[in-house]
């Protein structure tokens, strides 16, 4: 009885020192995993203060160089926007291409007029040069919703009444986008048709759009769409379209 009942206790024993250990061990595997993937580098183990000294000195200074680098970045970008806007090497209107060519911030409407007087008219030049990057042209197209001039209305008019003609969507999504910016009144009939659109990008963008657009013409456009809509999806975009014109409209009925 004696010889079983000690038996008994030791594989027990030796189970629990066991399941103990491994911990221990992972941990320690863990440690040389991370260390190697780090570059090498001795891990650090419990009790070593040096190590956890050069650690938590890693770590702050990781976390330092990051935020460094977060925090001088726009500002190394708006420094390049403005070189690029006081250079005097290249004219004009190459001036807005590269303000427009993402190598620093989208350039607001001060920025391209403080680049040209004549900044509209360069940037149509830039929309129907076709020999320009596309990127480049449709950030012109993009920047033109600056100036809500007649000229502009009309060209917009012209691509959103013909969208065929446009030689990608991403060109017909941009005037989608400007299009209401620049004309709020007329924007929800204009852009009703893409509501139905083959494309979901295209009716995604439409619907963004005459949310931002304000007034009881672009709510009942989105609600004559939201009545015969079948796909699910839109019509949960449709529903939330229709519910931020109505906080914005007390007396608006869902």
């Amino acid at each position: 009885m004696f010889w079983q009942y000690l038996n008994k206790h030791a594989v027990l024993l030796i189970f629990c020192v066991f399941v103990l250990a491994i911990p221990g061990v992972a941990v320690a595997q863990d440690g040389a995993g991370n260390a190697a993937a780090a570059g090498g580098a001795a891990p650090v183990v419990a009790g070593d203060a040096a190590g956890t000294a050069v650690l938590e000195e890693r770590t702050a200074g990781g976390v330092s160089a990051g935020a460094a680098a977060n925090v001088s970045q726009p500002t190394r970008r708006r420094s390049m926007m403005r070189r690029t806007i006081e250079n005097r090497e290249f004219d004009d209107r190459d001036k807005i291409i590269l303000l427009l060519n993402a190598h620093c911030d989208f350039p607001t409407r001060e920025d391209l007029l403080l680049t040209s007087a004549d900044a509209e008219k360069h940037l149509h030049s830039i929309f129907s040069d076709d020999t320009l990057l596309y990127s480049v042209r449709q950030r012109a197209l993009e920047a033109l919703a600056y100036f809500d001039t007649p000229q502009n209305v009309q060209m917009l008019e012209q691509i959103l009444a013909h969208p065929e003609q446009i030689e990608r969507p991403m060109m017909l999504m941009q005037a989608i986008i400007a299009y209401p910016k620049i004309s709020p009144e007329t924007a929800p009939s204009v852009l009703e048709p893409f509501l139905a659109s083959d494309n979901d990008m295209i009716r995604f963008v439409t619907i963004s759009s005459l949310k931002k657009c304000p007034g009881n013409a672009a709510l009942n456009v989105l609600r004559s769409r939201y009545e015969v809509e079948g796909n699910r999806f839109f019509k949960m975009r449709l529903k939330g379209a229709i519910e931020d014109h109505c906080k914005q409209d007390r007396s608006c009925r869902l």
